[in-house]
């Protein structure tokens, strides 16, 4: 399906993961894209020992330690 219509059926041993990808997309899909390996950068915040007990007397953070390094995508 793409948009809510039917595009093609298949039978599972008959199609691969390729052609599923396309005909939901309605174009040529990369299944894998080549990454090369991200270096660490710098530190640039780092937290040790972090806790935090909120207004309810309940432990929102407990001993947590971290580093952000330039760079890094946090979420």
């Amino acid at each position: 399906m793409r948009d809510g219509r039917m595009i093609g059926a298949h039978q599972v041993a008959d199609v691969d993961r390729q052609t599923i990808s396309n005909e939901m997309v309605g174009r040529e899909v990369l299944l894998s894209v080549r990454k090369d390996k991200a270096k660490a950068g710098e530190k640039v915040l780092v937290a040790k020992d972090l806790s935090y007990i909120d207004d309810f007397g309940i432990a929102a953070l407990d001993h947590v330690s971290l580093a952000l390094r330039k760079g890094e995508i946090l979420g």
